[in-house]
């Protein structure tokens, strides 16, 4: 609610209502007209005639004090509707007027005056008012979301702060987990990796183990959601990103709470495990009002010579230890940053983690916005690494990790294992709207320094390495290894 109606309130000595939807404001109409038919408003029935008998009699003491609580409870009655409705009416003033910002912003924002082709003048005399006469905040997400999608790019959208499923990834958001990694693999889900202490390896979780449920629900029982309701890009890679996404939310959530998994393992049998969540950490803050947010990271050698080094989110708290896991490893003759199921984050931290493996001052990326292009040059850090460097990507490697791949990439200055990313990468802005939503809209489109575009695209692997049923019942990470051959010499 706006910070008008809230002073508002605040005068009149009153918590801040949320505005009411048109069902409750129609019901509480139907009770103040009951109230106001009960005849102690109709000056015919004044103090000079009272039911049964004359104003003297024994029960007319008892009927007066009777009317002043009707008259009380009947006051009360009519300032209490004229508050929410009020009320109600402010929050669909709000749902205008965030649309009316929605609008604007995207009309003198987004990075492409055409609009990728929608007609943005029609879109507000279609979508106005029946935004107008939203009733609730689900029918105002819904038709303000219809509109944003027709422009068919990522990072665009009207959310609840409130609610982390909607914010972003549970890579991001979800404060448990079991400890292990799951794929979609030739449309079936398997385990592709377990972390070392977890409770998954305790209970014998093993790469390759095909999952059959989560928490009772089947692949397709989990799916159903995304696919009824995608969000842009619309593209088989997007869509498998999108569901992989509601599968973690399975899989990641309150620390403590247990994960039904019924899986098959490699020799063919089935069986069902249930395993409580393990916190992944101290909660962090990206940004003020948002949910709390968890990083992980993890940093060690290979055989000595090879670096490797994995992290959930470019998150700026993760700074500092990626900084340090460089200075640790910077002896090693090659280097593997794994982006495997990274959704992203923050620029500083992706453009200063590329700084560290370049010698030379060099455009990365280039941001095309409504004023023209912007490069976005590196300069070399103190202390550069300069081993090979091979960047691990997959389906889940979205947003910061497809420009920090694909630009290095494009610098020649990394080699880039796996499989193609979503392509879901555009520089965003964010604010809040009258009704407390976050508004997320994307002000340039990112641009490899050879000007290729990475939204809808994605990265595209210089080794093409894929997990297959076939191969993931050897039990190995396949994708990990063929980052090792590259680094080696020994890739075919």
């Amino acid at each position: 609610m706006s910070n008008r109606v809230t002073s508002r309130f605040a005068i009149l000595g009153l918590l801040t209502l949320k505005p009411m939807s048109g069902y409750d404001l129609k019901r509480f109409v139907d009770e103040a007209v009951r109230a106001l038919r009960c005849g102690i408003f109709d000056h015919s029935s004044s103090d000079s005639v009272v039911p049964g008998g004359s104003r003297d009699d024994a029960g007319s003491a008892a009927w007066h004090s009777a009317r002043g609580v009707r008259m009380r409870y009947c006051h009360l009655a009519v300032v209490g509707f004229m508050l929410i409705w009020s009320s109600g009416f402010v929050g669909a003033t709000d749902y205008a007027e965030s649309f009316d910002i929605v609008w604007e912003t995207i009309n003198e924002r987004f990075f492409d005056s055409d609009f990728k082709g929608v007609d943005w003048s029609e879109s507000r005399k279609h979508y106005r008012p029946k935004v107008a006469r939203a009733e609730d905040d689900e029918t105002f997400y819904t038709l303000i979301n219809q509109m944003l999608f027709e422009l068919g790019v990522s990072h665009l959208g009207v959310v609840p702060t409130d609610d982390p499923k909607q914010l972003g990834e549970a890579a991001i958001f979800g404060e448990g987990t079991i400890g292990i990694d799951i794929r979609l693999v030739d449309g079936r889900l398997f385990i592709t990796r377990v972390e070392d202490g977890s409770p998954a390896a305790e209970k014998g979780l093993a790469v390759g183990y095909e999952v059959l449920r989560l928490n009772g629900r089947t692949l397709e029982e989990i799916a159903t959601q995304p696919l009824e309701s995608p969000t842009p890009p619309f593209t088989e890679r997007n869509k498998r990103y999108m569901i992989l996404g509601a599968v973690y939310w399975e899989l990641l959530g309150p620390a403590g709470e247990q994960v039904s998994v019924e899986f098959r393992n490699r020799d063919g049998r089935i069986a069902q495990l249930r395993l409580c969540r393990q916190s992944r950490g101290a909660q962090r803050v990206f940004d003020e009002g948002m949910p709390p947010t968890y990083v992980t990271i993890t940093s060690k050698r290979i055989d000595d010579d090879i670096g490797y080094i994995r992290f959930n989110s470019f998150h700026p708290a993760l700074l500092e230890s990626l900084m340090n896991s460089i200075d640790d490893l910077t002896d090693t003759k090659g280097m593997i940053i794994d982006l495997r199921g990274n959704p992203g984050g923050a620029f500083g931290v992706r453009h200063q983690l590329a700084r560290r493996f370049v010698t030379e001052r060099t455009v990365i990326w280039r941001y095309r916005g409504r004023e023209g292009v912007d490069d976005i040059y590196l300069d070399p850090a103190e202390r550069p690494y300069k081993g090979r460097l091979v960047i691990l990507v997959d389906g889940a490697s979205a947003s910061s990790s497809e420009e920090f791949s694909g630009g290095l990439q494009c610098m020649g200055r990394a080699t880039i294992v796996g499989e193609r990313t979503p392509g879901r990468d555009v520089v965003a802005d964010i604010m809040v709207l009258p009704v407390g939503a976050y508004f997320i809209f994307p002000v340039a489109e990112t641009q490899t320094s050879e000007g290729i575009v990475l939204e809808h695209r994605g990265v595209i692997p210089d080794v093409e390495s894929l997990f297959t049923t076939e191969g993931i019942g050897t039990g190995r990470d396949v994708q990990l290894d063929a980052a090792v051959e590259v680094l080696r010499g020994t890739a075919k």
